[in-house]
């Protein structure tokens, strides 16, 4: 202990006057359909690079900002490197309790919080950039998550940790999740962290715990590194005077950054040095158009390219830009806006060498589709005979956006390609009148093609964009039953949408370095 602290103490020296920011977010979780607080610590030195998150849970009785109030993270996530994130997790034993489907935090902490925090902060977006660990209720929930999730977390640890509840059966509402050890022995058996253990193998998690002699979790620790001396597996366990409480904890925390932050050192990939002046186009129809350059339907060499409040337009391709050239001034980014509204993948062909080739760009966003469907229904409606009507051409299309690809590959082998799935709404004028007839065969089509969008995209070594599936969800949590919230009329979203496809997209390109 002695020696970690003084390591720390030359790290924070190091350290300096630099201070990490401190973010309080809200994160909505679909699994609960409600929003969870949380604090992102990120150093002074992840800002323009990518970091190691470390996520840190609480106790029962605790909140996000526990962890703020024992201990100053500020020059710890300074000192060892990482970003911090302090999520709530209520009295949850962060479980996905089998009884309360509000109470659902495994989901949380594995799935919806990382997704999340990777798709707003340069993080190593993979289980070797994350670790795990609490006090606690939250050492219990750190290594619980850990243990069932090693794809997303390569490393774990806990403080002070429940790692066995069966001792407690009356204790911190516990039976509140799981219900009466007494009729439930199996359940409770299944959701402790020692017989989850059971099944571990050396070598499958990087692990660290300890515990205070006094503490009264003290003996089901001790049980748990027994048992993993016998089964082989690797550990570091650490025990030394101390009681459940905050003046503990706040001399444990350092050692296991000190331990995630050598872990991190040997297993997280090293980031690729971002280069700058990077060309990004964005090509498609109006849902990327955004009235840019003050369009009045022209094409793009007619459009106002010197009024930089319409340069570009005001959809998701405008809240991309402003993201990346806000937060990474340095980086020197040149957007180019070149959606056009009502335009089909034909009518991007017959504009691809002005408007993609001829910009040069290292990044290609294509986001085509809608109108497509929308051309076909349409001669459906204008036809005497529908019959008389050709099916769509799946197969053309498909070969038409190949060989845009292709083309564009052509130009420049280096090309980063970002490929977006096309969608509609059940609400406003295509679910209406004639049209509205035809409001199935629209999405049987556009369904089609997104197939096609993802076949091309693992194809081409592109990163996919599931607009489609980011709008049907938010479809099934509309405020106040409002139909029209995030897509006012069916094709075209309001900026509440708007706002959600920018993270979506910025999310897809961060897990895969897209921007970089």
């Amino acid at each position: 202990m002695r020696k970690c602290l003084l390591i720390l103490f030359f790290a924070f020296a190091a350290a300096g006057a630099s201070a990490a920011q401190i973010d309080t977010v809200a994160v909505f979780s679909a699994k609960m359909q409600r929003e969870i607080p949380a604090l992102v610590v990120v150093p002074d030195a992840g800002v323009g690079r990518r970091m190691p998150v470390l996520y840190l849970l609480h106790g029962f009785g605790g909140s996000y900002t526990t962890w703020q109030n024992i201990t100053d993270l500020r020059p710890l996530a300074d000192a060892c490197g990482m970003i911090v994130v302090c999520p709530d997790g209520a009295n949850s034993w962060y479980w996905d309790s089998p009884l309360d489907p509000a109470s659902q935090f495994e989901t949380f902490v594995a799935q919806e919080l990382p997704d999340w925090i990777d798709a707003r902060y340069l993080t190593i977006p993979s289980r070797e950039g994350r670790a795990v660990t609490g006090l606690s209720m939250g050492g219990h929930g750190a290594l619980w998550v850990a243990l069932r999730h090693k794809d997303r977390f390569g490393a774990a640890g806990s403080t002070s940790g429940g790692v066995d509840i069966r001792p407690f059966p009356d204790s911190w509402e516990m039976k509140k999740q799981l219900g009466e050890l007494k009729d439930n022995p199996e359940r409770w058996n299944a959701h402790t962290v020692i017989r989850q253990a059971a099944s571990l193998r050396d070598g499958e998690l990087a692990l660290i715990f300890d515990c205070g002699y006094q503490d009264f979790f003290y003996q089901v620790n001790l049980n748990l590194h027994e048992q993993l001396m016998r089964q082989g597996v690797g550990h570091d366990f650490l025990v030394r005077p101390g009681a459940h409480n905050a003046a503990y904890w706040s001399a444990s925390l350092p050692c296991q950054m000190l331990f995630f932050q050598r872990w991190f050192a040997r297993n997280a990939p090293q980031p690729a040095v971002t280069a700058s002046g990077r060309r990004v186009v964005y090509i498609g129809d109006s849902i990327t158009d955004g009235n840019w350059g003050k369009a009045d339907g022209k094409p793009s060499s007619q459009r106002n390219l010197w009024d930089r409040n319409h340069l570009f337009g005001s959809g998701y391709m405008y809240l991309c830009a402003s993201y990346y050239q806000g937060y990474f001034p340095d980086r020197d980014y040149r957007f180019f806006n070149r959606g056009v509204g009502g335009h089909a993948l034909g009518d991007l062909a017959a504009r691809w060498q002005e408007d993609v080739i001829d910009l040069r760009p290292d990044v290609l966003s294509v986001f085509v589709g809608t109108n497509d469907a929308e051309r076909h229904l349409g001669r459906l409606l204008r036809a005497d005979d529908p019959k008389t009507v050709p099916d769509f051409d799946f197969a053309d299309w498909e070969r038409t956006y190949r060989g845009l690809l292709d083309q564009a590959r052509q130009a420049n082998p280096a090309l980063k390609i970002v490929l977006c799935t096309p969608f509609a709404a059940p609400c406003g004028k295509i679910v209406e009148g004639a049209l509205g007839e035809y409001y199935p065969l629209r999405q049987r089509i556009l369904a089609q093609c997104c197939v096609i969008v993802e076949r091309i995209a693992a194809d081409y070594g592109a990163t996919l964009v599931p607009f489609h599936r980011l709008i049907a969800d938010l479809e099934t949590r509309l405020p106040n039953g409002d139909a029209t919230y995030w897509v006012w009329d069916g094709i075209h979203p309001t900026p509440a949408g708007q706002r959600l496809m920018a993270d979506c997209w910025i999310g897809a390109a961060a897990r895969n370095g897209v921007m970089e």
